[in-house]
């Protein structure tokens, strides 16, 4: 396999090699075309290439980058001239990221020929001329909106529900609506923030036809809530103004609900609450220091179990749990194994001060698992 794949690498480069690069042919051309060369920020221009060709063996047109710009292929197509010249157009769209003066370049084109007295020859690579074309540069302006507005256009906003009185859990239908054309592609910008309500979005449609988006909510509530203004700020391109569609707040009722009004109570009631708070944390943080103190004084339990223990062998069943915490400890320990020790009372006093020394002595956590698995 590798031998094979190698033998196609070798006759791959052979053809390359063998291949002339000669200077574009008479007729030949590659040309580029904005629709635009001024445009806003938040706008979007369609740039055409037109590549016009001949009895080609093969030819590729290299997909246009430029920086500060998104390039988005939307459409190709090829057709014949006459006394056998073809066309190629490829139409993309141009979205700038950024204002400024900008110039479009290293748009090309690699062609392939070969002359017809030797199309029918075996080795025809070895016949093959090679030629880029490439496009003059073009530029293009970008100018940016004032007040940082991303929107372009002529809008009406307005938004409508289908009934201001309803039920507690009734669903309320409402729905925003933005007439108009322009640069707006989805209404993901309006955002419903409700108080008191719980909205579901339904769907949101468009119709180029109608020049209408709209975007459908369902609501639910058992209070009263309000349905808020939206503003929706745009640049007017005909009369070159920033312009503003507003809509009103709408204020939804819900039969059944009762406001509950809050009692205000006077300046001496608001005394005698701020003197009782003053008291319960005083109340509080007394109770908290004796506890403390109660805690600090009272003997661990592990300690206490350990002081209880009569013998070696019992000493050594509650102890063998630490092993492995320090050597020293690990010593004491293990010393416990000879219950013949006749220094038992000495081990324990110098376990439990190992214990402390370690901080060990205050985790009942080990003590308990000791007790259950000895």
């Amino acid at each position: 396999m590798f031998y094979k794949i190698s033998i196609l690498l070798f006759f791959s480069l052979l053809s390359l090699c063998a291949s002339e690069t000669i200077d574009p042919p008479k007729g030949y051309s590659l040309n580029v075309e904005l629709q635009e060369t001024s445009i806003l920020l938040g706008e979007t221009t369609q740039l055409t290439l037109i590549y016009t060709y001949k009895d080609v063996e093969d030819y590729e047109i290299q997909e246009p980058e430029f920086s500060n710009f998104i390039v988005e292929e939307l459409s190709s197509k090829d057709y014949e001239l006459k006394d056998d010249w073809f066309v190629e157009e490829i139409h993309y769209s141009l979205k700038p990221l950024q204002e400024g003066n900008f110039t479009l370049t290293n748009i090309s084109a690699q062609t392939q020929i070969i002359a017809g007295e030797y199309k029918n020859f075996d080795n025809r690579s070895k016949y093959t001329k090679i030629f880029s074309l490439t496009a003059k540069p073009i530029t293009i302006e970008v100018k940016k909106l004032p007040n940082n507005i991303t929107a372009i256009g002529n809008y009406r906003l307005s938004t409508t529900v289908d009934k201001k009185t309803a039920d507690k859990e009734e669903l309320v239908t409402l729905t925003i609506s933005l007439y108009g054309d322009g640069n707006i592609q989805n209404l993901d910008m309006l955002k419903l923030s409700l108080k008191n309500a719980t909205s579901y979005l339904l769907y949101t449609t468009k119709s180029k036809r109608q020049h209408l988006q709209t975007k459908v909510y369902e609501i639910i509530a058992d209070q009263d809530y309000v349905v808020p203004a939206f503003e929706l700020h745009y640049f007017d391109k005909e009369s070159m103004s920033v312009q503003a569609s507003l809509t009103e707040a709408i204020n939804i009722h819900i039969q059944g609900f009762t406001q509950i009004q809050t009692k205000l109570t006077d300046n001496n009631e608001k005394y005698i609450f701020f003197f009782l708070g003053i008291v319960s944390i005083l109340v509080i943080l007394s109770l908290y220091k004796i506890l403390k103190i109660k805690r600090v004084k009272k003997e661990p339990t592990l300690i206490k179990v350990i002081k209880s223990c009569s013998n070696a062998s019992q000493l050594y069943k509650n102890c063998v749990v630490f092993l492995g915490k320090s050597k020293e400890l690990d010593v004491l320990i293990y010393a416990l194994e000879d219950e013949s020790t006749l220094n038992f009372k000495t081990l324990k006093k110098e376990i439990i001060k190992e214990l402390v020394k370690l901080g060990l002595h205050e985790r009942n956590d080990l003590f308990l698992t000791t007790k259950d698995t000895l």
